[in-house]
């Protein structure tokens, strides 16, 4: 009698799990059903528009800047709402170029003269990258790094990129042609990268608008070559070797000539930020 009951139960135990086993099993096929009987969804791509961005500045650039211009300084001042010798000279201020100096280190340490020796300078220095517009004002600063980095190296290593990434670059608004501007650019040569906000000259121009392009994006990076020789010719001791063992000392030193550089130009109203009184 005893085996019997035993035996019953375990029957009725293994039923329940079959039954347990198929409802899950329909559960599932029917929500398998109802997911393929869905509507795929619909995935809008967003289709890229040709501006043909080239040929509108080469047509801008004949129609207004070309010596033979096709319309002239008043029809410049209707489109673009200012005289065409304030929005060049605009033009110039938002210009800024970025670039690298050497400052050699006559006292580095003897356990660093490998990593502080760059090749071109023959002995240890440490470097200064610098942003500086065509007032010869330096925007931003960054100084430290070892002689035998590149200016890519350096670059990478400065705010100046994270700056860029973040989207935490200085505000420069301006507005040209009908369109609003927050940031203005940077002039570098072929060692930056390929980001929007530099602006690069040409490697090997193939056609005379390139060859002038290039032209005059070498004229406007001389620049920070100018604020580099006016720094050293100001503040002597940027000119020769440093002689100082600690290096935040040495640091210090180039910050405080980088600022009360800028303030004299403040000073004597040479500075970008200042009012424009063309008519």
């Amino acid at each position: 009698m005893d085996s019997d009951d035993s035996s019953g139960s375990s029957n009725g135990h293994d039923d329940y799990e079959d039954r347990v086993q198929n409802v899950i099993l329909r559960a599932a096929e029917l929500l398998g059903r109802r997911i393929a009987d869905q509507p795929a969804p619909v995935i809008n791509q967003r289709v890229p528009v040709d501006r043909n961005r080239i040929e509108a500045h080469a047509r801008l650039m004949h129609d207004y800047f070309d010596d033979q211009l096709r319309y002239n300084a008043r029809l410049f001042r209707k489109r673009f709402r200012m005289t065409k010798k304030l929005f060049l000279r605009i033009v110039g201020d938002l210009e800024a170029s970025i670039d690298c100096m050497h400052w050699p280190w006559e006292m580095c340490p003897a356990a660093w003269r490998g990593t502080y020796t760059s090749g071109h300078v023959g002995r240890p220095s440490l470097i200064l990258q610098a942003v500086a517009s065509n007032d010869l004002r330096m925007w931003n600063a960054y100084f430290g790094q070892q002689g035998s980095h590149n200016d890519i190296n350096v670059f990478e290593a400065s705010p100046i990129l994270e700056e860029i990434i973040n989207g935490l670059a200085p505000s420069v608004p301006f507005s040209a042609n009908g369109n609003h501007y927050e940031k203005g650019y940077y002039l570098g040569d072929d060692i930056y990268p390929e980001y929007a906000t530099f602006v690069k000259t040409f490697s090997d121009p193939i056609d005379e608008k390139r060859r002038l392009f290039k032209k005059k994006q070498e004229w406007a990076r001389k620049g920070i070559e100018r604020a580099f020789g006016v720094l050293k010719k100001r503040w002597k001791v940027l000119k020769h070797l440093a002689l100082y063992w600690n290096k935040k000392a040495i640091q210090d030193v180039c910050y405080v000539c980088i600022i009360l550089h800028n303030m004299i130009l403040e000073d004597e109203g040479k500075a970008v930020c200042q009012n424009y009184n063309d008519q």
